[in-house]
């Protein structure tokens, strides 16, 4: 045979083989590395949005939730683009670059050592270049927050733009943030395509340059042609896979933007209590049959600010237990300020509170909260089905004890309108209730609630006559449980054990209603308005 004397080589089976095996550990590999980034990015998540949760109540009143959303979001995909980058680079080249390194290291250490100072050169200054990448993109990831936040507040509002015909106003702003966008990208892409391509010049003149001692120590007899070749071979073999290293370098910067925005909301102290949490509550508090009840609320001295603006001055007031209390008085005046600092949303400047006969100061928030029930002023319904709302915070309870409540504040007929009955969605921000049902839904979450204390911040300011009536009547039913209500209109309070008269972060009056129609004018003012006498 002709071809006998040649060694024979794989067969095609074996080569098929070959193939498969390959393609096999390629997609294994591929697959191992979107894992790893999708875990990474999981974990980001998850460590962002549960501190998300617990930042103190200032940091939401001052940021913009879709910067924060952005943050969850974008900034975290951006991790996971660059470690899929880096990574990449580094599992497809970092072997054949340091077994080409080992090799032309053993054929001339000078050749060597100048082409590693010539590529270490053009390496630090891509990390340099990164701190400009890191910059910009900061500032686009920026922009991208404030973009989303103009879009989530006007998904949010589109019935008021929609009605004022607002949209060319609005859509004007969005353009000039997708604008700014846009340029922010522009930016980055100018410094990249600056950048990259001088890597890429770089790195082929530091190949000349060695090429070039290499013939220099060939003509001096330092170096022999065979090994010249060998090296210049094995240094190109090693630029592809380093150019591949040095762009994941150049990376670098968009993710340390991302890592940086994210790390700005981690290094917020959460909302958490001092070292001197040392109370408990004691929700089994009997009260008293006769005589004066015991205090659930106390506020001795109590100063508050918002920034530098006062809004409550040497406030004093005593809440028993079992009763009705309302605050009443012009906007402004800080009623709505004490629900949220006997909620802890925020501390006093100075003074103390008391809840339940404990210093809210040395009592952990969470085992406080759990005592108190809020239905805030513009009472939100969260996306999700008539059960999820009610059961905020109270799972344990029956489905029948879900009906009952509905019942109690005139709101069975929901079950009616699906078959889900208390499955029935309820749509984003509750956009398939009235604001009434909203409110009597915030209402009947806090009576299905074991809470002591309820607040409740112009609860009612949604409702017609009738079921206004239904739910005023209700709280005076209701044994057991301590109300504070905020209330603006006289009607909803006139039944009180004790109203509050506040203006300016003082109260300037206090009594029932027939007491202080006849001693405070300031309250006689506010009734008569009303037409209540």
């Amino acid at each position: 045979m002709v071809y006998s004397r040649f060694p024979s080589g794989p067969s095609l089976p074996e080569c098929c083989y070959l193939v498969t095996a390959s393609g096999a550990i390629s997609a294994l590999q591929n697959y191992q590395l979107q894992s790893t980034g999708e875990d990474i990015v999981r974990d980001a998540r998850l460590a962002l949005s549960k501190h998300l949760l617990r930042l103190p109540i200032r940091e939401y009143d001052q940021r913009d939730s879709g910067d924060l959303l952005s943050r969850v979001g974008n900034d975290t995909s951006q991790l996971r683009n660059a470690f899929m980058q880096c990574t990449s680079a580094l599992a497809s080249g970092f072997i054949t670059v340091i077994g080409s390194a080992a090799f032309m290291a053993m054929l001339d250490p000078i050749l060597f050592g100048t082409a590693i100072t010539l590529l270490l050169t053009v390496f630090t200054l891509m990390l340099l270049s990164a701190k400009f990448i890191e910059r910009a993109s900061y500032d686009s990831q920026y922009t991208l927050g404030d973009l989303t936040s103009t879009l989530n507040r006007d998904l949010a509002g589109i019935r008021t733009i929609r009605a004022s015909n607002g949209f060319e106003n609005e859509n004007k702003v969005i353009a000039a943030l997708i604008n700014r966008v846009r340029l922010s990208g522009l930016k980055i892409a100018k410094i990249q395509s600056i950048v990259n391509p001088l890597a890429t010049i770089a790195l082929q003149l530091a190949a000349i340059i060695v090429f070039g001692l290499g013939l220099w120590r060939v003509t001096t007899g330092l170096l022999s042609v065979e090994k010249l070749t060998q090296f210049i071979m094995l240094l190109f073999i090693s630029i592809s896979p380093l150019s591949q290293i040095i762009y994941a370098g150049s990376q670098i910067g968009n993710s340390m933007a991302a890592m940086n925005r994210i790390r700005e909301i981690l290094d917020i102290p959460e909302e958490k209590d001092s070292d001197t949490v040392v109370a408990t509550i004691n929700e089994h508090m009997p009260l008293a049959h006769s005589g004066p009840r015991p205090p659930a609320v106390e506020f001795q001295h109590v100063y508050f600010s918002y920034g530098s603006k006062p809004i409550l001055r040497d406030l004093n007031l005593s809440i028993s237990q079992g009763s009705v209390t309302a605050l009443v008085g012009p906007s402004g005046a800080g009623k709505s300020t004490i629900l949220q600092l006997i909620e802890r949303f925020y501390d006093p400047s100075s003074g103390n509170i008391n809840v339940l006969g404990k210093d809210i100061t040395t009592c952990d928030r969470d085992d406080l909260r759990s005592h108190i029930a809020y239905v805030e002023q513009d009472s939100p319904a969260l996306s999700g089905s008539i059960r999820e709302n009610l059961l905020l915070g109270s799972n344990d309870c029956s489905d029948d004890e879900c009906r009952r409540v509905l019942e109690s504040v005139n709101l069975s007929h929901l079950l009616d309108r699906s078959d889900k009955g208390l499955d029935m969605q309820i749509g984003e921000n509750g956009i398939m209730l009235s604001g009434g049902e909203r409110q009597r839904l915030a209402i009947a979450r806090a009576l299905l609630s074991t809470a002591k204390i309820i607040l409740l911040d112009e609860a009612t300011a949604n409702l017609d006559a009738d079921n206004e009536r239904l739910i005023t009547q209700l709280l005076t039913q209701v044994e057991g449980r301590t109300f504070i209500i905020v209330a603006h209109r006289l009607a909803t309070i006139i039944d009180s054990d004790l109203i509050y008269v506040l203006n300016q972060g003082r109260i300037i009056g206090s009594g029932t209603h027939k007491q202080l129609f006849k001693t405070a004018p300031f309250y006689r003012n506010l009734a008569t308005e009303q037409y209540i006498s």
